[in-house]
């Protein structure tokens, strides 16, 4: 496990300059609360990267050292009924940002990205569909 730099967050940044190598995507960004973006000014396809917490164990911890594990949402956005069925242009999306971030998948040098099973289940409104993605880092935060 490796120590984590200057930066907490450090893979919001990597998430995000991965996912805009993707073809599709006409927005890619940070968002705190997808609840926030208003459909109807929402630009897609597009994929938003939330920070999704952290996680300790909760044995006590005597060294200097603690390990993390955070969990990273990535929520792909897509319009309906236009051209494409959602579940097809999302996946498409889906499948060209899973190449990339496994290619990808060392954060600064040291942090390895995991997907694992998201926590969000995926949603459909009448104007937009959204499907979560989530990924871990894990690292160790010295005292």
């Amino acid at each position: 496990m490796h120590d984590i730099g200057d930066n907490y967050l450090a893979a919001e940044d990597h998430l995000i300059a991965v996912a805009k190598t993707v073809t599709g995507f006409r927005q890619v960004c940070s968002t705190n609360d997808l609840a926030e973006v208003e459909e109807r000014s929402q630009t897609t396809p597009a994929c938003h990267v939330i920070y999704f917490g952290d996680a300790v164990p909760e044995i006590a911890q005597g060294g200097s050292y603690s390990h993390v594990t955070q969990t990273w949402l990535l929520i792909i956005v897509v319009r309906q009924g236009r051209g494409l069925t959602p579940n097809q242009e999302a996946g498409q999306l889906i499948k060209q940002l899973l190449v990339a971030l496994h290619g990808n998948s060392l954060v600064e040098g040291k942090y390895v990205l995991t997907r694992v099973n998201s926590p969000a289940k995926p949603r459909y409104t009448k104007g937009h569909a959204y499907y979560p993605l989530a990924f871990n880092v894990k690292f160790r935060l010295k005292a």
